[in-house]
């Protein structure tokens, strides 16, 4: 609810804005369509093992023990714990990636904080980045938007949005047969499987003439006809999705099923998950029994496969000719939130409301290192088109740095973030 002292506080903080000058807001100045895959990692990784380094002998930062690392104008830092997995993506991939660090998500709780990162709101029903970019490119799609991982949030834009399931039930409902030939009978055949879809069109037909004309029945009829004719779609790919039953999908797993139907066309945006897996306030309920060999043992799963992910995209061919993958995707990798810069009486870390994320491929500013914190890990005023530190700049607040990637995929963010402040240093 706005209330009036809300408003009040935003309508000085636009006039204030126009008197002293900010960064562009956002408006429709998109670049090109890019497709986009979203790595999550859930509940909280600390970027002192990666993404934001800072020096050893800090009375404000336990810093594993490591090196930090500068190539040009990225800095990163190389922790022993991490067995130089971090190192090696960057030596191999510098030219497409860099980071963003310093990012406000102004919570400590971990529903709320993935939602402003992938939505840049707090609202029930914004739309995330995912759905958002694939409603805008891919809405003909089998699956403008697919969920490999465990979260997302379609918001408004539903209709566009697939989830495969926890352990993958979008696979099994198309394997049931092959699964299970004695329920073969029981399902229908091509010709009763055209019946079928004639009469669902039919029946949403006779509701959008009935109930369905105007306004959100009108859409929600809509989104139902569209559902029915991507489930050819899906039915033709499915054995891209790979295989049902597991537990869960490994990072791993999820990436070469995004790929698979991000090249076939069947969707334009994806979203993975490491799983809730970052976590460790207790060292002892860790895997490994200690803090920095749990966060070790965590990074050693993803940033191997995101230097898969990194190569596939640089090896297949894109969409055009002499084009690859790589120039037409976005790749965006994020936490929710940090961990606290020391440790706690458990010699765990508990949340932190700052976080950086790793941002590459197609239309990147690459090779660079963005945003600033301080030795407490404080996110720091930037100035939004440099991405440099800068006193008299802004706290890049997580809706600026969504609105800066929905501009980067080429979606105008002023149609969803209005009056935010777009950070544009990441796009080249």
């Amino acid at each position: 609810m706005t209330t009036r002292r809300k408003f009040l506080g935003h309508s000085a903080t636009i006039l204030g804005s126009i008197a002293f000058g900010m960064p562009r807001l956002a408006r429709a100045q998109s670049g090109a369509a890019k497709k986009l895959i979203l790595v999550t990692c859930n509940g909280g990784w600390d970027v002192s093992f990666h993404l934001d380094p800072k020096p050893s002998g800090l009375s404000t930062v336990d810093v594993p023990t490591g090196s930090l690392v500068t190539s040009g104008n990225l800095n990163y830092f190389n922790a022993d714990a991490c067995n130089n997995v971090v190192d090696n993506f960057f030596a191999a991939h510098n030219d497409v990636a860099s980071i963003v660090r310093g990012i406000s998500v102004r919570s400590i709780s971990h529903d709320t904080c993935i939602r402003r990162m992938m939505t840049g709101s707090s609202s029930d029903t914004a739309p995330d980045i995912g759905v958002v970019t694939g409603h805008a490119h891919g809405s003909d799609l089998a699956a403008p938007y697919l969920t490999l991982g465990s979260v997302s949030f379609p918001g408004n834009l539903e209709g566009s949005s697939v989830r495969v399931g926890l352990t993958n039930q979008l696979a099994l409902a198309h394997q049931y047969t092959t699964l299970s030939p004695d329920f073969a009978d029981v399902f229908p055949n091509g010709t009763e499987q055209n019946l079928i879809n004639a009469y669902l069109d039919n029946e949403a037909a006779l509701l959008g003439a009935s109930k369905g004309q105007y306004g959100k029945n009108q859409s929600k009829v809509q989104d139902y006809r569209d559902s029915v004719q991507r489930a050819q779609g899906l039915a033709d790919n499915a054995d891209a999705l790979g295989q049902p039953f597991g537990i869960s999908f490994t990072v791993a797993q999820q990436i070469e099923n995004a790929l698979a139907m991000l090249e076939r066309n069947v969707a334009w945006s994806v979203t993975v998950s490491t799983g809730f897996v970052w976590d460790h306030h207790d060292p002892g309920a860790a895997p490994t029994g200690t803090y920095d060999g749990a966060q070790g043992l965590r990074n050693q799963d993803l940033w191997p496969a995101l230097s898969y992910l990194a190569d596939q995209l640089k090896t297949r061919d894109g969409s055009t000719a002499g084009s690859k993958m790589i120039d037409e995707t976005v790749v965006v990798v994020m936490s929710e939130m940090t961990r606290t810069p020391l440790k706690n009486m458990q010699g765990g870390k508990d949340h932190w409301p700052h976080t950086s994320a790793l941002v590459f491929g197609g239309g990147v500013n690459a090779g660079h290192a963005f945003g600033s914190t301080d030795n407490s890990l404080v996110s720091q005023p930037i100035d939004f088109a440099s991405g440099s530190a800068d006193t008299g700049g802004l706290i890049l607040e997580s809706s600026s740095f969504v609105a800066g990637l929905m501009q980067l995929v080429g979606v105008d963010p002023g149609a969803h973030l209005p009056l935010t402040p777009v950070f544009t240093a990441m796009i080249s």
